[in-house]
């Protein structure tokens, strides 16, 4: 158990002082830049297709997609079933 964040480190860096456990966050600032803290653990944001627009269709072959996700994070874009 942990006392305080002295106690804690490597994935698990922050102490759960009312479980005297060691937990990946107790507040959003514990967490990556674009993740928040839920329970004790960080997650982030679902990534956001800007486009093409949801719903629609195209007759390219190969569209070109775009959008946002958190920095560092990899997507794997799925159409049709085949990524």
């Amino acid at each position: 158990g942990c006392l305080d964040a002295d106690d804690c480190s490597g994935a698990n860096p922050v102490c759960n002082t009312s479980s005297n456990t060691c937990v990946r966050c107790r507040m959003d600032v514990n967490c990556p830049p674009g993740a928040t803290c839920v329970g004790d653990a960080c997650i982030l944001a679902a990534p956001v297709i800007a486009s093409p627009a949801n719903g629609s269709t195209t007759n390219v072959g190969t569209p070109t997609l775009s959008g946002t996700a958190v920095q560092g994070s990899v997507v794997t874009v799925f159409v049709d079933g085949m990524s």
